[in-house]
């Protein structure tokens, strides 16, 4: 019984606005800190979302990289010969989303099916550049899906990746996470670190 219905653009005073630059302090970004995970993965992980970008003890960027990223919030990653321009960082992905001619798929039908399914722990490596042409070297491990899907109690899944389908985007999501420190400087907001939007780690 649905009733067709007309998508409409919600101006930007309905929009709903991020909330840390509206606060008094504390307000130029966050940081997402995850403890390191085996590759075996694990039930549960506890870690911190923190606010803000060197302005309390708990929040101080130390070392490491900062790399800007244009107006869309994207990196750039050269990843087996190519350079992946509309690349980003996302908490959100629950696993490394991108296209490879050499890691195979999972089975089509399989309850990995759009995952990625080698047959054994594959190590791979990346760069990460920045707007400010900045670069980051990364390594990371990617493992059969249908192996780690086979354990129900496994919440955490480190080696979690899959096809992105578009050959210019690195989806960097929540794997990347464990053993870092991730900073996102919000856009137009100061820290020490310059003014966001950047990613640090």
């Amino acid at each position: 019984a649905c009733t067709a219905s007309v998508a409409t653009t919600a101006s930007t005073a309905q929009q709903v606005k991020h909330p840390v630059p509206l606060f008094a302090a504390d307000n130029n970004g966050v940081l997402i800190d995850l403890p390191a995970v085996s590759s075996a993965g694990a039930a549960k992980l506890s870690g911190s979302l923190i606010f803000g970008i060197s302005t309390q003890s708990n929040n101080q960027f130390t070392s490491g990289s900062v790399l800007t990223t244009d107006s869309s919030g994207n990196i750039t990653t050269q990843f087996g010969g190519r350079s992946l321009s509309t690349s980003f960082i996302d908490s959100g992905s629950n696993g490394l989303y991108f296209d490879s001619a050499t890691v195979p798929t999972c089975a089509t039908g399989s309850v990995a099916d759009g995952f990625y399914c080698p047959s054994s722990l594959s190590s791979l490596s990346a760069t990460l550049v920045g707007a400010n042409a900045k670069t980051a070297a990364v390594t990371f491990l990617i493992g059969n899906a249908l192996s780690l899907f086979a354990d129900p109690s496994l919440a955490v899944l480190p080696t979690l990746s899959g096809p992105m389908g578009d050959a210019q985007t690195f989806d960097w999501g929540l794997p990347f996470y464990y053993g870092r420190r991730v900073f996102l400087g919000i856009e137009g907001q100061v820290s020490a670190q310059g003014t966001g939007p950047f990613y640090a780690f």
